[in-house]
């Protein structure tokens, strides 16, 4: 506590080495434990440690009297060439306002569906995807959005069409209407 409560980075100490087996062992910790506190009882002799006081000191004067050491951050090499993603979240950024960044977000998903990529109709829908709802009567009179797909005659790709109406007549499984 003592050393980096007093930012003492002189008795920082390694605790393991992959090239010299003691470092790190009991005795060479205990070494170096029995230093700190020879050290620290030479500054209490002199009176240079903080106070028994120090409870009742402010933050402020607290925080001059044990200041916080300074970690330093970690540095990794880049490895490869970043992404498409990762030069646009390294630019530089613009702050904008609640009203402003709404309008940026609404242009920005018209020309995603202009673009094809999303559906707001497919994003409001109730059900997942696959799913639909169970076709009883309850769904009389409701209306309905449907997406089906059928193959083009010219590029034999499929394509998915959009059509919407109102239920008139609910379809029951041909086991259920079998057993009635």
């Amino acid at each position: 506590m003592r050393v980096i409560g007093l930012s003492w980075s002189e008795w920082k100490t390694p605790w393991s080495s992959s090239s010299n087996d003691e470092v790190g062992t009991v005795p060479q910790l205990r070494a170096h434990l029995l230093d700190v506190l020879q050290r620290e009882k030479e500054l209490s002799v002199r009176d240079e440690l903080p106070s028994k006081h120090s409870a009742s000191l402010s933050s402020a004067d607290l925080a001059a009297e044990c200041p916080a050491p300074q970690l330093r951050r970690k540095t990794f090499k880049a490895l490869g060439q970043p992404t498409a993603q990762a030069d646009a979240l390294s630019s530089d950024h613009t702050r904008m306002s609640p009203e402003e960044l709404l309008a940026a977000a609404e242009k920005r998903r018209k020309e995603l569906e202009r673009a094809g990529e999303i559906d707001w109709v497919s994003d409001r829908q109730p059900y997942p995807t696959g799913q639909g709802p169970v076709p009883d009567s309850k769904l009389i009179g409701k209306a309905l959005e449907v997406r089906w797909r059928y193959y083009s005659t010219e590029t034999k790709q499929p394509v998915y069409i959009w059509c919407e109406g109102e239920v008139v007549q609910a379809w029951l499984h041909l086991a259920s209407a079998c057993a009635e």
